[in-house]
């Protein structure tokens, strides 16, 4: 029988983000965000880096980054994944 892992987990200690800048960031562009979200870490999934940010008020946001360090050109263009999203969605 496998392992059930948690969904999120605290964010590892080497892949923490600037929750500060962030909010700054998106002030103005996210319906939503307003103060600061309690941050955590997708459990699964080795390449991009997914994190949860919970507003308290049961607003929620999937935030996606690239994973640190080299990347090959190509690989992990959230642009591309963005653009496939968006679009995926309606379906």
């Amino acid at each position: 029988m496998s392992e059930v892992l948690p969904e999120t987990i605290p964010v590892r200690p080497d892949e923490r983000i600037d929750v500060g800048r962030l909010m700054e960031w998106l002030e103005d562009r996210l319906p939503g965000a307003g103060g600061s979200p309690k941050v955590s870490q997708f459990s699964r999934g080795k390449a991009n880096l997914t994190y949860l940010l919970d507003f308290g008020d049961g607003t929620e946001y999937v935030l996606r980054r690239p994973p640190l360090g080299p990347v090959a050109p190509g690989a992990h263009d959230m642009g591309r994944e963005h653009r496939v999203l968006s679009t995926l969605w309606r379906a």
